[in-house]
């Protein structure tokens, strides 16, 4: 009896001591500042972490109910801004899933980039029940140059930014601005000469979820402030960089932005071209759909899956950088069936379609989840 009652006793002072040295090792195992993690936008990437909590095992875990109060953000800091005070570049990830990692213990947490996510070294910060973790510069987005770096900017007055370039290291490719929401429009000079915006981004985006039936559905929303590039000459060492307010547009100078599909019918899960069409020449545009999905450009093509609605959001910016926004939302069609007389009708307030539909689906998504 002794011996059982001692070996009992070194047990628990075994799981003790291992769950104690565990907890000193909750956090983000991959990736770290020094080994970051390379992902090109609009690409999806996996953080490895030890978390303080117990997920329900699988298929639990694998259920978006329990992972839609998680958060994956990527944030950077940019040293130049026009009315506005936050220099902060956040972006919250689209969720897609958490899975065990291979000895149980620990978990995966795979996210997706936005298609037009600026490139640059990231900070990685991952939120959920009782706990956030962060990891300085362990994510490089797009195309990374260290020459990037290599330029310090100071302020020289509420609307004009200093910058200078360390000879003998490299040139960067642009500086960076954050213009507040407030502004709808700006015109930028370099070293006295106007230049045109080289590029434009939000500055800013959440994902926010809620739950139809067993999917969650994603709204993005971004806070209005646009992060731009003007570009650099190789050849300059050293300048002033100073940004004005437009003006606002005259009446004849009027703006316009609708989506159109290519086909006036859009049935479920069938793929569908959808453009862009404006009255202004646009610098770059940003699709957004209800299920995270995004696009870049004007014309691109998506399939609405388990809905019953086609939604789609526009946002075109145009070379001033003021955006400009559409919105679409038609009615899904059901796809004709054939009766014996060889007539078309319309599936759509037949109850047994839509349960079959929901069983299909069911179906098909378990099975890619089990090929996981």
């Amino acid at each position: 009896m002794r011996v059982l009652n001692f070996s009992i006793a070194v047990f628990a002072f075994l799981f003790i001591s291992a769950e104690s040295t565990r907890a000193t090792a909750y956090g983000l195992i991959v990736p770290t500042t020094e080994q970051p993690l390379h992902v090109e936008s609009g690409e999806s990437f996996s953080v490895r972490m030890s978390i303080p909590i117990a997920l329900t095992p699988p298929p639990g875990v694998q259920k978006a109910s329990v992972w839609r109060d998680w958060r994956v953000v990527l944030q950077r800091r940019v040293p130049a801004v026009y009315k506005t005070k936050d220099h902060a570049l956040r972006y919250h990830m689209r969720f897609l899933k958490i899975r065990p990692s291979e000895n149980n213990l620990d978990y995966v947490v795979t996210a997706q980039t936005q298609r037009w996510l600026p490139s640059g070294r990231y900070d990685l910060n991952v939120q959920g029940p009782g706990f956030s973790y962060s990891a300085a510069a362990s994510v490089l987005v797009g195309d990374v140059q260290p020459e990037d770096d290599n330029i310090s900017v100071s302020t020289a007055s509420a609307s004009s930014w200093r910058f200078h370039i360390t000879p003998g290291v490299g040139s960067p490719r642009w500086i960076e601005l954050i213009v507040g929401k407030s502004i709808p429009g700006v015109a930028v000079s370099l070293n006295g000469a106007s230049v045109p915006i080289a590029d434009i981004f939000w500055a800013s985006f959440k994902m926010r979820s809620r739950m139809r039936g067993d999917k969650a559905e994603y709204t993005g929303t971004a806070d209005g402030r646009r992060l731009i590039r003007v570009a650099l000459p190789s050849d300059y060492r050293a300048g002033v960089v100073t940004v004005s307010q437009r003006k606002k547009a005259t009446q004849n100078q009027s703006t316009s932005v609708r989506i159109i599909p290519a086909q006036t019918e859009i049935q479920p899960m069938e793929w569908v071209e959808i453009r862009g069409e404006m009255s202004f020449k646009p610098l770059k545009a940003i699709w957004l759909f209800a299920d995270g999905e995004n696009a870049v450009g004007l014309k691109t093509t998506y399939r609405w899956m388990v809905t019953t609605e086609a939604v789609a959001e526009l946002t075109v910016f145009d070379g001033w950088g003021t955006p400009h926004r559409a919105r679409m939302k038609k009615p899904l069609q059901m796809p004709l069936a054939r009766n014996s007389s060889g007539c078309g009708c319309r599936m759509v307030n037949e109850p047994h379609v839509s349960i079959l539909r929901f069983v299909f689906n069911t179906c098909f998504e378990t099975i890619l989840l089990l090929l996981e």
